[in-house]
């Protein structure tokens, strides 16, 4: 940044200073960077040792091409109401075991049978309780 005095400055010497005192650095540092774009406060922040990264605003993170390319975070899927979609990936990645998004977020009640059956109820129960309306009705 220039600076060095900053490194001495009583009010930013220790991290809980720098903490007590955000506000004031945030303003000297947005000083800082008012005439760089983002890419030079990158470069000159890496340059001099220190780990640094841009905040993406959410158009910018959908147009990253890692983040949306090589990581696939945004996917297409088809959902039984608003057709084609794109949802957010699996944000964890293994070489061995990928996973895949197989679908959309189930609607209300997509799922009941299923579940409900697996913990052990009957059909005839479940059928009562989508007449007296205690579980969802599938319903696409």
């Amino acid at each position: 940044m220039g600076m060095p005095e900053l490194a001495e400055d009583e009010r930013f010497n220790t991290m809980d200073k720098r903490k007590l005192n955000h506000a004031e650095l945030k303003e000297i540092i947005n000083q800082w960077g008012r005439d760089k774009t983002v890419d030079e406060c990158v470069e000159i922040i890496t340059k001099a040792g220190v780990p640094v990264g841009p905040i993406f605003d959410l158009k910018q993170v959908y147009e990253d091409k890692h983040i949306h390319g090589a990581r696939e975070m945004f996917v297409q899927v088809e959902h039984p109401v608003a057709g084609n979609i794109t949802i957010t990936g699996n944000p964890i990645k293994m070489s061995e075991t990928p996973l895949k998004v197989r679908k959309s977020a189930p609607l209300l009640g997509e799922d009941n049978e299923e579940i409900l059956i697996g913990l052990g109820y009957d059909t005839q129960t479940l059928e009562d309780y989508k007449a007296r309306m205690i579980i969802a009705q599938k319903d696409i």
